[in-house]
């Protein structure tokens, strides 16, 4: 079966969601519900982990970039961008979307083929967005006991 991501892109369903992100960014409480909905399914579904680590890095690497965005820590992201980012997770997250997930071996292809489409189109974004990451991660970890002599 061929998804094609102009489908997707079109489809009320899409659409939908992606007008609810607004609202979902509106409200901390929600959009790390919707953080946490996301790394449940990566981590539940056998046909995601199966296409390997990497695939699943980049998932937890957008779930990141929603945390530390709706945390005020991260704000360099355009505003369109980190809409769509929160529209596709709700596509992923939702199991009634173009192609239900509950469709043995067929229910996840419209969700990956819309998530490869968003790596693709916002990768530059996630790029400087992973160094911010690595950065604030060796910035929040020092040991300031260490520091004192």
């Amino acid at each position: 079966m061929n998804i094609d991501i102009q489908s997707i892109l079109k489809s009320p369903i899409f659409n939908k969601l992606l007008k609810q992100s607004k609202f979902v960014l509106g409200k901390k409480g929600r959009i790390l519900s919707v953080v946490a909905q996301l790394l449940s399914k990566v981590n539940r579904h056998k046909s995601i982990a199966t296409l390997g680590t990497e695939a699943i890095g980049k998932f937890k690497l957008l779930a990141s970039l929603v945390y530390h965005f709706a945390k005020g820590n991260y704000i360099t992201i355009q505003t369109q961008s980190i809409l769509i980012v929160v529209g596709v997770i709700l596509y992923f997250i939702s199991p009634i979307d173009l192609i239900p997930d509950f469709l043995p071996a067929v229910g996840y292809l419209d969700d990956l083929t819309l998530m490869a489409w968003l790596f693709s189109t916002i990768g530059s974004e996630l790029d400087t967005f992973e160094s911010w990451k690595k950065q604030y991660t060796k910035a929040e970890t020092i040991d300031y006991l260490d520091l004192k002599h």
